[in-house]
């Protein structure tokens, strides 16, 4: 982790917080920093000074990063001022993320549903997902088998479908647009559906890791309301890249449940800074699909 902080006389004015690791593309490594915490002090905001410090911040954090590094922010498509703030130091929108909703307002078990224990099983689902994820850049799996909360289903020896997920906690005050405002209204006070989605204490979880053999979907789909009815919630969230064959496979699918219609979630810019990656590699960059972590998320 490293944290950056900006103080204007006793005052904290904001703060930073990046997350570095290793992610791969092809055959090719990178050293990577996700911006996890981006924060403001309100007294400071509209006055010019948290451009100045991103600047400020951006060259501290570059300051003797080695060629081929990667610095990552992910900044939410109606928020027009962090874009442009991030734009402004150097950042490039190389990708849109689309948040995906699963919600099932009674989920069902799913006896064939296990989860990891055997180093066999983490060798073959590691192996399945360097296989579904290739091409995909900024992959990893430094997330996957936290805490043990890897489920999957498994026959005749091969792993069918698996899922990564944590547990998650939002308070929701905004959603973009005149159906974002009538949502927060009335949506807490339907029943069932407020077991969905409560934006006063929205309890979900988020999903990476997503495997499944071809032709497998449905016992994709099985596999997430096990996990959701394992955790007594309604509701899981995913981001998928907009070039992602699995987000174009799971969308053909449907089936996603009540909040995907209500169109709630919305989307996002990946944006990137390059420091000395050759424009060769700059481009398959915009051209693959990203690899997206729910854990960056939540």
């Amino acid at each position: 982790l490293l944290e950056v902080r900006h103080l204007e006389g006793e005052d904290l004015v904001g703060c930073c917080v990046l997350v570095g690791r290793t992610t791969y593309l092809d055959d090719k490594t990178y050293e990577t920093y996700f911006v996890r915490y981006l924060v403001a002090n309100p007294m400071y905001r509209d006055k010019g000074l948290m451009t100045k410090y991103a600047i400020h911040t951006m060259d501290k954090v570059r300051e003797g990063s080695a060629p081929g590094t990667l610095h990552i922010g992910t900044v939410e498509e109606f928020n027009k001022k962090s874009y442009n703030l991030v734009s402004a130091v150097d950042y490039e929108d190389v990708t849109t993320i689309h948040t995906v909703s699963f919600s099932r307002a009674f989920p069902k078990k799913d006896n064939r549903v296990s989860r990891i224990e055997t180093d066999v099983d983490k060798q073959l689902i590691r192996a399945q997902m360097e296989a579904q994820y290739a091409g995909y850049s900024l992959f990893h799996q430094e997330n996957i088998f936290r805490d043990d909360d890897y489920y999957f289903i498994k026959e005749n020896d091969e792993i069918i479908a698996g899922v990564q997920f944590f547990r998650a906690l939002w308070v929701i005050n905004k959603l973009p647009g005149w159906t974002g405002k009538l949502i927060l209204q009335v949506v807490p006070h339907l029943p069932i559906i407020n077991r969905i989605f409560n934006p006063k204490k929205f309890q979900f979880l988020a999903f990476e890791g997503i495997i499944y053999k071809p032709g497998r979907i449905k016992d994709l789909y099985r596999l997430f309301e096990h996990v959701l009815r394992l955790n007594g919630l309604n509701t899981a969230l995913f981001w998928l890249d907009e070039k992602s064959p699995i987000r174009e496979d799971i969308m053909n699918y449907g089936r996603l449940g009540i909040l995907q219609k209500m169109g709630a979630a919305s989307n996002a810019s990946i944006m990137i800074s390059f420091t000395d990656v050759p424009e060769k590699e700059v481009q398959k960059f915009r051209e693959r699909p990203t690899y997206q972590s729910g854990f960056d998320f939540v």
